[in-house]
């Protein structure tokens, strides 16, 4: 077909070039491109430009692509600092992430008093495991001054996060020390049972023996709130 300007004749070789350069783009692109997620379609370095914009939703994924090796290398170190990225903006997973980090080292040193604070700001946001852990840090006094009571209060509060496991640990808590209260610790033994946590049943008839059928009553009659409950 003659072009009547050299303008046509310009227009029709760009056009040309293009077509070219995407024909030779298909021939190399891996035969399951097309198949891939979308987020591995754009690449970690994608959402690391967003993120470091500011984009919380993009932080939270290219933390998650470091974490678990979505598209690129596994890089713990990596993962923790875009959590900790997303933690300034207050998102609750991120807390929680950002805490494991500092009481892990993955943010380059351990530092257990911030490892605490983060993990006091995701339990208040709702993260069951978040109290749960704190709990643990001050019954054992872990980078901060034991304090029983404090860590007995977020066990229960994990278990109305819905997070079971909590419920035992606050039973053996409470079999121990001045303050030991037996009859409430079979009650959150036996409540631990009920939700399935492994080794809750055994810990629940072990001291069901030493305690005997009037106390273990009693015990059936401790009003407990409900897992995951307000």
């Amino acid at each position: 077909m003659p072009f009547r300007s050299s303008s046509q004749l310009s227009a029709f070789v760009v056009l040309l070039i293009i077509n070219l350069l995407s024909a030779a783009v298909a021939q190399a692109r891996d035969p399951l491109w097309e198949e891939l997620p979308w987020d591995e379609r754009l690449g970690v370095s994608w959402f690391e430009r967003r993120g470091a914009q500011g984009d919380l939703a993009a932080q939270l994924r290219a933390a998650q692509m470091h974490e678990q090796g979505i598209g690129t290398a596994r890089n713990p170190a990596e993962a923790a600092r875009w959590y900790a990225r997303a933690a300034e903006q207050g998102h609750p997973l991120a807390l929680f992430k950002t805490a494991r980090a500092w009481q892990t080292g993955a943010l380059g040193r351990i530092d257990l008093a911030r490892a605490a604070a983060f993990y006091r700001a995701a339990a208040d946001a709702g993260i069951g495991l978040a109290s749960f852990n704190l709990a643990v840090m001050l019954e054992s006094g872990a980078g901060l001054q034991a304090d029983r009571q404090q860590a007995a209060a977020l066990y229960e509060q994990a278990w109305r996060q819905g997070l079971a496991k909590a419920a035992l640990s606050l039973g053996i808590l409470r079999l121990t020390g001045g303050d030991s209260d037996p009859i409430a610790a079979y009650a959150w033994m036996a409540a631990a049972a009920k939700a399935g946590v492994p080794g809750a049943a055994t810990q629940r008839d072990r001291l069901a023996a030493l305690l005997g059928p009037t106390a273990v009553a009693d015990a059936a009659a401790v009003p407990l709130p409900a897992l995951g409950g307000k």
